[in-house]
């Protein structure tokens, strides 16, 4: 776990932490590991909170080359959900956004179709 106190630098964003010793260290955060973003937290109202944006089942942030497995079954619910209300499902990969980002987000967590588009 590492404790981001603040940022610095203007056209390299130094990353400023210190660790559960209190260990002060930094990290260029153009040059972190999938590793060293999953380990940085910031201060919350209440506690520690992780700044790895999306978080697993368990609550622990996934290693990128999962996520493509979240959207194949987001698709594919989408698929099978929805094939019988439009001709062409929706579907979505990690790097897309917009109205099919949040239908894949929607059949990722839903198991049964309510009915209508927001």
């Amino acid at each position: 776990m590492r404790l981001v106190t603040h940022e610095s630098g203007r056209h390299r964003r130094m990353l400023h932490w210190r660790d559960r010793d209190g260990v002060a260290g930094r990290t260029a955060l153009s040059e972190a590991t999938v590793g060293e973003r999953m380990t940085l937290f910031t201060e919350g109202p209440a506690r520690p909170e992780l700044l790895w944006l999306r978080l697993s089942e368990s609550g622990l942030p996934p290693r990128p080359s999962s996520w493509e497995g979240v959207f194949r079954v987001a698709n594919d619910r989408c698929e099978a959900v929805l094939s019988d209300v439009m001709d062409e499902p929706p579907f979505c990969t990690p790097h897309m956004c917009g109205t099919a980002s949040r239908c894949a987000c929607w059949c990722s967590s839903t198991t049964s179709w309510t009915g209508g588009w927001a």
